[in-house]
């Protein structure tokens, strides 16, 4: 057996390699693997993601002997996403509950500077498993992630978790709603819970004697990852990151954290996670060995080639950028301080900001705007170097004629409302009627005009005259 292991140590540095970085070299290294071959359309990055494919343990059935009990079928969204036996998370023994099982791994991290068991990740749970996953964080949680909408489609599958799971004696209950805190990419409730007992003579529900704690259960849901692929921009990750970890305190239990089937989107969260540590901690970081450490721990953590490209481009930007909230009563004192000029190299932090902004700021493709681009809409853009990108266009609805349904326009975000805000350029002479027709179709009731009128320039129109 150590024969064997001394053999598969070296299979994997032949194929593998050092995937260590060094954090100040990740920038330069990560734009390097990234660059697309034109000859063989693939690059580093791609053959990377492969070889952590080839180097990934193979699950065998009799390593998920426990799910794969007939007992517990119908607790498993899937039976691809099995929990592996030695990670099982077993719950303590409730009167008439047929099992212990739940589809859930503990992790055990292996670097250094995180509590064993810090993460358990699980699947969205089935409708027959919901109390048994209220008994999991009710035995060993206190924060809770989710990357799931509520209602996955229609499909019938979903149910919502934070309700009581009725009909099954030792049922847990939220039995108060504390808060709720809705941003535009995530939300945050805080409730409590308390362990009951069904009495199946009254039908009523008792407190347990002995189990009169509450516990405070804190609620997080990343509601801006969308319904295939990645996000677009790892911003909103890496501050939901951060909120979830300043807000967990060090003596809590295991986070639980879980999409739709507690692998791939789970993977990425955690990878980001642990890597923001090790990058504070040591100075490097292993994204290759951090996924298949915990592919070893769950199948398909990190499931994708776009999913691992993502967690590369979040750590890139915390690398570069840090993290830049700033508190509201400190804000005063932060922004004297960068604004300040360094008379030797006649700069700043503010000014330095900027740059690295525009650094990791991701160049427009012209594919990522071919609507803009058509030759019938040319003529629709104030300036070609000004398009907007094809995910964020505001299709006209309403008919005119013969017109299209384009418009140079975006929609955007404000912190708490997703498509609160549409940016558009001034109507150019042939746009007036598609500017009015955007209007109407989006129900605006509010225009803000930050440009000057101009009557030398002939494309500048008077959109808006009052009698």
């Amino acid at each position: 057996e150590q024969y064997v292991f001394v053999h598969d140590a070296i299979l994997e540095a032949c194929l593998c390699g050092n995937t260590a970085i060094p954090v100040c070299e990740f920038r330069a290294i990560y734009y390097n693997i990234s660059r697309l071959d034109p000859q063989t359309n693939s690059s580093q990055i791609k053959d990377e993601f492969q070889t952590l494919n080839i180097v990934t343990p193979r699950v065998r059935p009799e390593d998920c002997s426990v799910g794969l009990l007939p007992r517990n079928h119908d607790k498993n969204r899937s039976m691809d996403v099995l929990p592996v036996d030695r990670c099982l998370p077993f719950l303590i023994s409730v009167d008439g509950e047929s099992s212990n099982y739940i589809n859930a791994a503990l992790m055990d991290p292996q670097d250094g500077y995180r509590l064993v068991q810090h993460f358990q990740f699980i699947g969205w749970p089935a409708y027959r498993d919901t109390p048994l996953s209220k008994r999991s964080i009710h035995q060993l949680v206190r924060r809770l992630s989710k990357w799931q909408e509520q209602y996955d489609g229609g499909d019938g599958r979903t149910v919502v978790h934070c309700l009581t799971g009725g009909g099954r004696s030792g049922t847990f209950c939220a039995i108060c709603s504390i808060s709720e805190m809705i941003r535009q990419q995530n939300i945050v409730d805080v409730f409590h819970m308390v362990k009951t007992l069904r009495n199946n003579k009254s039908n009523m529900v008792e407190t347990l004697k002995g189990h009169h704690e509450i516990r405070e259960i804190r609620h997080f849901h990343f509601t801006s990852w969308p319904d295939h692929g990645v996000p677009c921009y790892a911003t909103g990750l890496l501050g939901f990151v951060r909120q979830v970890k300043f807000l967990n305190p060090p003596d809590a239990g295991p986070i639980v954290v879980h999409c739709s089937a507690g692998a791939g989107r789970t993977g990425c969260f955690i990878a980001v996670d642990i890597m923001l540590d090790m990058a504070e901690n040591e100075g490097v970081v292993d994204i290759f060995n951090c996924i298949r450490e915990l592919r070893s721990q769950r199948v398909n953590m990190v499931q994708t080639e776009e999913q691992y490209v993502f967690v590369h481009d979040a750590i890139l930007e915390a690398c570069l950028c840090g993290n830049t909230a700033i508190p509201v009563c400190e804000f005063r004192a932060i922004y004297y301080n960068i604004s300040r000029l360094d008379p030797q190299t006649n700069s700043s932090q503010i000014k330095d900001e900027f740059q690295t902004l525009n650094i990791v700021t991701p160049r427009v493709r012209p594919e990522d705007c071919s609507v803009g681009l058509l030759p019938r809409n040319h003529d629709k853009n104030r300036s070609m170097d000004v398009l907007p990108v094809d995910r964020c266009l505001p299709f006209l609805i309403s008919v005119d004629g013969e017109s299209s349904n384009y418009i140079n326009a975006a929609l955007m975000d404000s912190h708490k409302q997703p498509a609160a805000f549409i940016v558009t350029q001034h109507p150019l002479p042939n746009t007036v009627a598609d500017f009015w027709r955007l209007v109407f179709d989006y129900n605006c009731s509010t225009i803000v005009m930050l440009n000057e009128m101009d009557a030398a320039q002939v494309c500048t129109v008077l959109y808006c005259t009052f009698s």
